[in-house]
């Protein structure tokens, strides 16, 4: 079911992209050094945001597991789990 929403909703997704902007076009080449360093330059900066707010939201369980035992690591780990949750459904 999910494999057939993803492909619909992005063949959708593209049909719209060429309609709206008729000059696109999909090029299948090796890409100049240029857009490589950009490309380069790009995925290191979101490489080091996730990092960062990985070690942000898991280094609480760490933490927990260092003091307790791991049965009140996987509670905590729950009970946060249940926030971010509800949080992310009142953001919609």
């Amino acid at each position: 079911m999910g494999l057939c929403t993803s492909l619909t909703a992005n063949t959708v997704t593209v049909i719209l992209c060429f309609r709206i902007y008729p000059l696109l076009k999909i090029v299948f080449g090796r890409p100049d050094r240029a857009t490589l360093n950009k490309l380069w330059n790009y995925s290191f900066y979101a490489f080091l945001i996730n990092v960062a707010v990985q070690v942000t939201y898991y280094t609480d369980n760490v933490v927990v597991g260092a003091f307790l035992s791991p049965a009140a690591v996987t509670l905590y780990a729950i009970g946060g789990l249940l926030i971010v949750i509800r949080v992310r459904s009142s953001l919609r």
